[in-house]
């Protein structure tokens, strides 16, 4: 039995949609950075008592606390800007694929966004099994934990064109793809 395949993207062929995939994932990549790292120089403004009924209106944190939550706070921004870095060397990598038709050039954006989606995936179920034993009845909560899981649906179609789009190549250069796949339509 085949696996079904992707001809198309949305409604243009498989070669624009990567190059649409590429440009607006890298614009999305550095705008996050810029946002990011304007809240790194900004942190201390980020700061978010979970219990602010504790604490009077003139009364401040503990330093110790503000210490705490200062660091965890940089360590989370460095972690996003380093993903979103990477995030950008693979798209980069997907838009030369592309332009220069370099099959093999596209598996650094393949495994990096299948990586992104495992995460994407554990990380929305976790917070949804979280809400749920801890009987949580927040809807932004749950808005947030679906939509990782909306975006981790997202970004298995973009893979799904991505991948369409290497086994193309892989028949455009004559060679037979080492893959038993049917050709569908998306549009």
């Amino acid at each position: 039995m085949a696996v079904p395949r992707l001809t198309a993207c949305c409604c243009c062929s498989l070669y624009v949609g990567v190059i649409i995939i590429g440009v607006v994932l890298a614009l999305l990549d550095v705008i996050g950075m810029f946002i990011m790292g304007h809240a790194l120089s900004h942190r201390q403004q980020l700061v978010v008592v979970e219990n602010t009924t504790e604490l009077d209106e003139n009364q401040e944190l503990d330093p110790e606390v503000q210490r705490n939550v200062d660091t965890s706070t940089w360590v989370a921004i460095v972690l996003i800007i380093v993903i979103l870095a990477v995030s950008l060397l693979a798209n980069i990598s997907l838009l030369v694929a592309a332009k220069q038709k370099r099959p093999r050039w596209l598996l650094p954006w393949t495994v990096w966004n299948c990586l992104l989606t495992v995460i994407m995936l554990a990380w929305g179920i976790y917070v949804m099994v979280w809400l749920s034993a801890n009987d949580k009845d927040a809807t932004q909560a749950w808005v947030f934990a679906a939509s990782w899981l909306v975006a981790a649906g997202v970004t298995v179609y973009l893979v799904a064109v991505v991948v369409g789009f290497y086994l193309e190549l892989g028949e455009q250069r004559g060679g037979h793809s080492s893959y038993n796949m049917q050709p569908v339509s998306s549009g």
